[in-house]
């Protein structure tokens, strides 16, 4: 699957959405992208990048550094909601 110009996770007391839905197992994205997610579940969660873990708190945004930061076109690299034990696959292609 490709995804779109802007990659966005939103975080709810259900699990994590893509585009309305349940986030599918893997995207691709190009390497000049960020992604963001936001948390509108009841509670902070912990969102890994690659190595680098962020704290998102109830009812705030967070920005990934740019996509490149966590893995070279033709690498990957997982996004994670540690509390929903949810991860994403992101495959990185050239910008």
């Amino acid at each position: 699957m490709v995804g779109p110009e802007e990659v966005e996770f939103v975080i709810t007391d259900n699990g994590v959405l893509y585009a309305g839905e349940a986030v599918p197992n893997c995207l691709r994205i190009t390497a000049d992208r960020v992604i963001s997610v936001i948390n509108n579940a009841e509670g902070d969660a912990t969102v890994t990048f690659g190595a680098t873990s962020i704290d998102v708190f109830d009812g705030d945004r967070a920005d990934s550094e740019t996509v490149s930061t966590y893995a070279p076109p033709g690498g990957s690299f997982e996004v994670s909601v540690v509390e929903l034990s949810t991860t994403v696959t992101m495959q990185v292609r050239p910008a």
